[in-house]
């Protein structure tokens, strides 16, 4: 089975209500995709009980039937789920009505365990306080009313009163006559020359001593002194000087034309325009120019394209690298860096040194090789480690599936993109083989290289994908495996979505997500279809056509029935060596489709595409090249286009 992070359930009840609790919490799960594992996910009893009113839940739609049972089942496992219940007033009773209702909140977390309940009160303080002690309440109008059985006396304080005196006036004080004003020297011209004034020697004065009069306080007949205003003396003019200002700087000339640099052979930047267009339009080059400065630097450390100074970058000891393992084992397989400083360390987006912690923290997995293995993408950096249980389950083993897509090295060999742009986003429309339906896997073509994101590092061997289905709300982690010198590029991990809602012939669509590593992955739906499939019997070991329901729009040559596919019942599968022969295989595939004349087995490309991606992949192009340039044994039909003839050996073909 594939790998989907699903912790175990502690579920109670009956089997039919263990199942019911199973899918609510699946469905609640899904809800909080993006919560932490502890964050409570709740939903109301009404809620749940008017989803699976729409999805004929045991044939029943009413919402008020399905809610005792779901009800019943998840009180009946309270290690997952929490129960709250609580009083809400009806709007729709009259306003005299003191009717209420209960509503019934269920709540439960990504990890299996049902949250702590928020009303639980755990403080000790109150019970360490005097047990005795009566709390203060407000007091009442009976006992204000009371008159009080012990009345305080007052007491009051007689001061005597101030005798208020009136201020004494301010004494006048007698200032010395002034000075004539200087007259003022006449500015001289320009035919006499400015000479200085002699020095007039000035007598030292002896300082005068006021005598301490008594302050005599005035009647009220008598009237102060008026205070006499001193005259102010004159200011002298100062001669006029003309001051000449300096010339005025030239303002410096500002370019406004373009400002051009050669980056690159042919290739120039304007760098008078605004910064940000400069370096969307030129950034990769300038990165390039200064990436040779930096990796020269010991100073400086790299991961991912982003470089550290080597002395303020976090180190992490083996206490730290063994809580990290112990964490993916935990969690069952990879996990992002966001998710360990989250739940490990406590680290949020919004602290200030979050970008250097989480730059630390990549660097130091990177440089623990043997513990800790990269397969992220760019906007999202995940881990995993050697030992974690492998993602998905493949019906031939990961060296053979590789073995098996090694043409597709070969770009001749190779079809067309089948993606598509809508609404901004990729889309790719892909009709599902046998092989690829039997063992969950995907082939890493031109398709998917559009689709998917290239490798980040130079040693990168695999990138973890996340697949939403919205229409199961599940979520699926399958793992792109890049392609390496002998073996060939392929997705894995989708068995499960495959078995459960397609067949062989239908078709996938895959679109593009928030990240580059995000997608999400469904079907065209179509009514409900009854069709006898080509399935492989593992007891009986035998290829047999078994009735079937899907509700999955399929390509008619691509669904291996009866109709068109009969030799195909109670056929066995080849041999391991036969099976790594292409000739043998699409020899095969013409005994099982074609039709026999005089010149061998007779068909079509579209009838032996199917039938030979059964044993192993084979692409319409690289198909076409062996029938057309490959064995003698098969020859093309000049007359018609993509026919060819297959002549077994024994009629006279060459192998």
């Amino acid at each position: 089975m594939m790998q989907t992070n699903m912790p175990k359930l502690e579920l109670g009840g009956t089997k039919e209500e263990q199942e019911l609790a199973g899918q609510v919490w699946n469905l609640m799960r899904m809800r909080g995709f993006s919560y932490a594992v502890t964050r409570p996910i709740s939903l109301t009893l009404e809620q749940l009980a008017e989803y699976y009113a729409g999805q004929k839940y045991q044939g029943l739609d009413n919402p008020a039937e399905l809610a005792p049972l779901i009800d019943k089942a998840l009180s009946a496992s309270p290690v997952v789920f929490l129960r709250e219940e609580t009083e809400t007033d009806d709007a729709s009773e009259a306003e005299d009505s003191a009717a209420a209702n209960s509503l019934i909140t269920f709540k439960t977390t990504k990890s299996g365990k049902a949250p702590v309940s928020e009303n639980l009160d755990q403080h000790s303080f109150k019970t360490r306080l005097f047990q005795d002690a009566k709390p203060v309440t407000q007091e009442t109008d009976e006992e204000a009313a009371r008159p009080a059985e012990h009345p305080q006396p007052t007491h009051s304080l007689n001061l005597p009163v101030a005798a208020t005196q009136q201020p004494a006036p301010a004494t006048p004080v007698q200032q010395p006559a002034a000075r004539p004003a200087t007259p003022a020297q006449p500015a001289p011209t320009a035919a006499q020359p400015v000479r200085p004034a002699p020095a007039t020697p000035v007598p030292a004065q002896p300082p005068v001593v006021q005598p301490v009069r008594p302050v005599v306080q005035p009647t009220a007949a008598q009237t102060p002194p008026p205070v006499v205003a001193q005259p102010a003396r004159p200011a002298a003019s100062a001669p006029s000087i003309q001051v000449t200002p300096p010339p005025a700087l030239a303002p410096t000339p500002v370019s406004s034309g373009p400002i051009e640099i050669t980056v690159a052979d042919g290739v120039t930047v304007d760098l008078n325009r605004p910064s940000a267009d400069v370096l969307a339009d030129a950034g990769d080059y300038f990165a390039s120019a200064l990436a040779p400065a930096l990796e020269e630097d010991f100073r400086f450390i790299n991961f991912a394209n982003s470089y550290y100074l080597e002395d303020i970058t976090g180190r992490y000891n083996k206490g730290d690298f063994r809580r990290i393992r112990e964490y993916m084992q935990d969690n069952e397989g990879p996990v992002s860096d966001t998710a360990m400083l989250a739940d490990l360390w406590g680290k949020r987006t919004t602290d200030a040194d979050y970008e250097a912690t989480r730059f630390a923290l990549n660097f130091r997995l990177f440089r623990e090789k043997k513990d800790f293995e990269f397969v992220g993408a760019a906007d999202d950096f995940v881990w995993t480690a050697p030992g974690l249980p492998q993602i998905g389950n493949p019906r031939h083993k990961a060296t053979e599936i590789g073995t098996d897509y090694k043409f597709l090295e070969d770009p001749q060999l190779v079809d067309p993109s089948e993606v598509t742009e809508e609404d901004g986003y990729k889309v790719w429309r892909h009709m599902l083989t046998f092989y690829e339906y039997e063992n969950g896997v995907l082939p890493y073509d031109n398709s998917s290289r559009d689709m998917f994101p290239a490798p980040l590092l130079e040693e990168q061997k695999s990138l973890v994908l996340r697949f939403e289905a919205p229409q199961l709300y599940f979520t699926y982690t399958a793992e792109l495996r890049y392609p390496t010198g002998s073996r060939g590029g392929w997705v894995g991990g989708l068995e499960q979505f495959f078995e459960e809602n397609l067949v062989p012939g239908a078709v996938l669509v895959i679109r593009q997500g928030d990240k580059s590593n995000h997608f999400t992955i469904e079907y065209e739906q179509s009514d409900e279809q009854n069709a006898n499939v080509l399935f492989y019997d593992e007891r009986r070991q035998k290829f047999v056509f078994r009735p079937i329901v899907f509700a999955c729009e399929v390509i008619g040559e691509g669904l291996l029935t009866p109709d068109r596919y009969a030799k195909l019942n109670g056929q066995k599968r080849l041999e391991d060596s036969d099976r790594k022969k292409t000739d043998q295989v699409v020899a095969q595939s013409f005994e099982y489709t074609g039709q026999k004349s005089s010149l061998g087995f007779y068909a079509l490309l579209d009838d032996l595409y199917p039938v030979a991606n059964i044993e192993r992949p084979f692409s319409r192009n690289y198909l076409r090249q062996l029938l057309a340039h490959g064995n003698s044994m098969f020859q093309p039909d000049e007359s018609t286009p993509d026919a060819f003839y297959y002549k077994p050996p024994q009629s006279g073909f060459r192998r």
